[in-house]
C-alpha cells in the first residue's frame, strides 16, 4: 500500500512539474513575441523618422540655396 501511495505522489510531482514548465514556455513564447512585435514596431517609427528627418535636410538645403542666391544679387 505504501509503494501506490508514494508512486501516486510522485506521479502528481511530475504532472504538476510539468503543467509548471508548460506555463513557463508560454510565458517566454509570449516574451519573445513582444519584443519582436515592439522591434517591427521601433523599425517602422525609425523609417518614418527617417524620411522626415531626409525631407527636412532637403528643404533645408534648398532654403540655404535661396538665401546664398539672395546674398550674391546684393
Amino acid at each position: 500500500m505504501r509503494y501506490n501511495r508514494s508512486q501516486s505522489s510522485d506521479q502528481n510531482f511530475w504532472v504538476s512539474y510539468a503543467d509548471l514548465m508548460a506555463g513557463l514556455l508560454f510565458v517566454f513564447i509570449l516574451l519573445i513575441g513582444a519584443i519582436v512585435v515592439k522591434y517591427i514596431y521601433v523599425q517602422t517609427d525609425l523609417k518614418g523618422i527617417k524620411n522626415d528627418l531626409e525631407e527636412q535636410k532637403r528643404v533645408l538645403h534648398l532654403s540655404q540655396e535661396e538665401l546664398l542666391q539672395k546674398k550674391q544679387d546684393f
